[in-house]
């Protein structure tokens, strides 16, 4: 029997649901596009439900460009994590003025 592609997205799927299932907590980080958080994100929250999120502490890291230090991603995500269990969250405003190991050209 040959392994269609949506066979197999499916048991990669299943496999990485299983693995944040067993997660003690989980971390979620993302840059901010447009005031939002990355569209692979979403998906993959979608794809997810409250069985893999109970009962765990969901950390929330966003990077962004501008003064507002991924603030609307950062507030969306907390709505969801919500809905799914404990939310704490950490943000960083223009991070390359903090740090220029993301600037070395070696």
């Amino acid at each position: 029997m040959v392994a269609t592609a949506a066979t197999i997205c499916q048991r990669m799927w299943c496999a990485y649901a299983t693995k944040v299932k067993r997660a003690q907590g989980i971390l979620l980080a993302t840059p901010e596009y447009h005031g939002g958080y990355s569209g692979v994100l979403k998906n993959a929250l979608d794809l997810m439900g409250f069985d893999e999120f109970e009962g765990k502490m969901i950390g929330l890291v966003g990077v962004s460009g501008g003064n507002m230090g991924a603030f609307g991603a950062l507030s969306s995500l907390r709505s969801v994590g919500r809905a799914f269990a404990r939310v704490g969250s950490a943000r960083a405003k223009q991070p390359w003025r903090t740090s220029t190991r993301f600037l070395t050209t070696k």
